[in-house]
């Protein structure tokens, strides 16, 4: 890869000399580019579940209609990628179980809550809108912000004022009755706690720990 540090550090003149060039100064990234997606492809893992050749056709077609946003997707990941390829293909592994975006124009949740088939097929959401969505005429939605929660106001001196609050918890496997319970142990106020859980033997766990001395918590068992 071409180190830009060091050829402005140790050779000014030149370096300066490519920047007022516009013809070689995009000839020099291009070669930049290209050798930074040798090294990449020189240490990614083969197995795959798309292809290298799938792979570079998914992300050619999510550029060129604009649905994968290597800048956006890298600061949404607060992640500095060594290229757009290693990008997109950390977007493809991720975006197949987990509700992240690879562009403002193209949200991969609702794209699975409209098109609920694609979802219990396991089918990653937006290289099924490329290959199949779209001539099916399939929506693909703009990102929408998800809710995140405010900042907990306090007083002049510090204190936190009072507001009605409850946690509400659906519970599937016990460890997470601990860690709930851990995530609250430092919550600045009073909390109204709401489970429900999906078998006996956790809405006993779930009552020894909420209700055996470790908390004075109002709450309800469904």
């Amino acid at each position: 890869m071409i180190n830009k540090h060091y050829i402005k550090t140790k050779m000014p003149k030149f370096f300066n000399f490519i920047k007022s060039q516009p013809v070689l100064l995009k000839m020099a990234k291009k070669v930049d580019q290209y050798q930074r997606n040798r090294v990449y492809k020189s240490k990614v893992n083969q197995t795959k579940y798309y292809t290298a050749e799938e792979t570079a056709y998914l992300l050619e077609q999510s550029r060129a209609q604009g649905l994968f946003d290597y800048t956006w997707y890298s600061q949404q990941q607060s992640r500095v990628f060594s290229c757009e390829r290693e990008a997109f293909e950390d977007y493809l592994a991720k975006g197949a179980f987990s509700n992240i975006n690879p562009s403002p124009v193209f949200d991969t949740e609702l794209y699975y809550k409209t098109n609920t088939d694609i979802y219990l097929q396991g089918e990653q959401a937006l290289a099924h809108y490329i290959l199949n969505g779209k001539v099916e005429g399939r929506m693909a939605l703009h990102a929408t912000q998800n809710w995140r929660p405010k900042v907990i106001e306090t007083t002049a001196n510090g204190g936190v004022i009072d507001h009605k609050i409850a946690a509400c918890f659906h519970v599937f496997y016990g460890e997470f009755i601990d860690y709930y319970l851990e995530c609250l142990s430092d919550f600045p106020q009073v909390v109204d706690v709401f489970i429900s859980v999906s078998s006996e033997e956790l809405m006993e766990k779930a009552e020894k720990a909420f209700l055996g001395g470790l908390w004075s918590v109002p709450f309800l068992l469904k």
